[in-house]
């Protein structure tokens, strides 16, 4: 399991650090942000099809919730964008979903 993590950890990082960069190559044009922003993204698409191994749903979920999670933070600290309330809520929204389908919060027995 905690493979699995890494992976999902890995393969999560790698998608908001090449998106920032394919930002950064949109904004700039810098070619080399190009290039490292694919070679991240394939490395990470690699990451991905291990922790997709385990449960399409369960993967999937937990990586683009943990990808909105970073990319609204990385948005904020790196981009200067500014969330509305609305847009925190589905932040905290999507925290919430990773923790319910990890099956962090009581399990079906308990509800």
């Amino acid at each position: 399991m905690i493979f699995w993590w890494v992976n999902l950890a890995g393969s999560t990082v790698g998608f908001t650090l090449g998106s920032a960069l394919l930002k950064r190559f949109a904004d700039t044009g810098a070619v080399t942000s190009l290039v490292l922003s694919f070679a991240i993204l394939g490395v990470s698409n690699m990451l991905f099809v291990s922790v997709i191994r385990t449960g399409l749903g369960t993967g999937i979920i937990a990586s683009s919730m943990s990808q909105i999670i970073l990319m609204a933070v990385l948005g904020v600290l790196v981009f200067g964008e500014r969330l509305s309330a609305l847009q925190v809520i589905g932040v905290a929204l999507a925290a919430t979903s990773i923790a319910l389908i990890m099956g962090f919060g009581p399990s079906a027995s308990e509800c």
